[in-house]
C-alpha cells in the first residue's frame, strides 16, 4: 500500500471488517431475516464515516504537497 501510515492502513482493515458485516448482514436481510435490516443499515453508516475518514486523510496529504 506504499506510503500508508498506520492510522490509514488501521481505517482500511476497519473498511475490510466492516463489508464483510455488512455482507453478512445483507445475505441475512435477502434471505428475508427482516431484523437484519437494522444491522445492515448499521454496518453501512460505519463504512461511509470511515471512507470519509480516509478521504480526508488523503486531501489533507494532497494539500500537503
Amino acid at each position: 500500500m506504499g506510503n500508508f501510515n498506520s492510522y490509514n492502513q488501521q481505517k482500511m482493515s476497519e473498511l475490510k471488517e466492516q463489508m464483510a458485516i455488512a455482507e453478512a448482514e445483507a445475505a441475512k436481510y435477502f434471505e428475508g431475516n427482516q431484523a437484519a435490516e437494522e444491522k445492515l443499515n448499521k454496518a453501512l453508516e460505519q463504512i461511509q464515516t470511515t471512507a470519509q475518514l480516509l478521504r480526508n486523510g488523503m486531501s489533507e496529504k494532497k494539500n500537503a504537497r
